[in-house]
């Protein structure tokens, strides 16, 4: 079970700014790819994996 802590920082998040940045990195990966540069494709690849991971621990601590 969660204390009302928990759910008091899981509202705190800032989701808005959270799901900007992820549209912006997939805007940028999506130009990558558009334009053939594997390279910048994959560091944003790995970086989009990142964030997700960061997203999914922060959704973990707090269920």
């Amino acid at each position: 079970m969660t204390s009302n802590s928990d759910s008091e920082l899981w509202i705190k998040i800032p989701w808005k700014k959270l799901r900007k940045n992820l549209f912006r990195l997939q805007c940028r990966l999506w130009k990558a790819i558009r334009e053939g540069d594997r390279k910048r494709a994959n560091s944003l690849q790995k970086l989009i994996s990142c964030y997700a991971a960061k997203f999914n621990k922060q959704h973990y601590l707090y269920f």
